[in-house]
């Protein structure tokens, strides 16, 4: 079951911040940083993130959360883009790859963009190919690499919901 997280309740938080700090010391190994910001955040910085976090429950255990923002178009863009709703953070328990959860997030995330009309950004390292894989399986392509530290690149991915991506992923359990 998908729903949002009580980040005030102090459960809550704590499972989030355990759940963040296991699947982001995964992905620093995959990507060879020793550091990477998820790994330092405290209940007061998730708090302040401005970020809205859906958690994925299973028996009443969170087994994946993802976080969202809304992206305001840039002031000084001639003429300004659309609102967008990033994706800042997808993670699972290191435990239960592989088992849909993921992929349950993110038709969570294309049915709340759907709603309201909004594309669906994301930052996904070029060498993380789980998540390249899972984002391009539901229709994400990239527009744009920056670079990153230690030479990594990042690919700036975007997905229109309530296209043939969101049929094509249902299906989907392998994650």
């Amino acid at each position: 079951m998908v729903r949002l997280i009580d980040l005030d309740n102090t459960q809550e938080m704590l499972e989030l911040l355990a759940l963040q700090m296991a699947a982001y010391q995964i992905e620093a190994e995959w990507v060879g940083l020793a550091d990477v910001p998820p790994l330092l955040q405290s209940p007061q910085s998730v708090r302040d993130s401005g970020e809205i976090y859906y958690g994925c429950f299973m028996e009443d255990r969170l087994a994946g959360a993802v976080s969202l923002k809304r992206e305001q178009p840039s002031l000084l863009a001639a003429p300004p883009g659309p609102v967008k709703l990033h994706i800042c953070r997808l993670m699972v328990q290191p435990g239960l790859l592989r088992r849909g959860i993921a992929s349950e997030l993110l038709r969570r995330v294309l049915q709340l963009a759907a709603a309201e009309g909004l594309d669906v950004t994301v930052l996904a390292v070029s060498i993380n190919e789980p998540a390249m894989s899972l984002y391009g399986r539901f229709g994400f392509r990239t527009i744009r690499q920056h670079p990153a530290i230690a030479g990594l690149t990042l690919n700036e991915m975007v997905a229109r919901p309530g296209g043939d991506q969101a049929a094509l992923a249902d299906g989907d359990k392998n994650l």
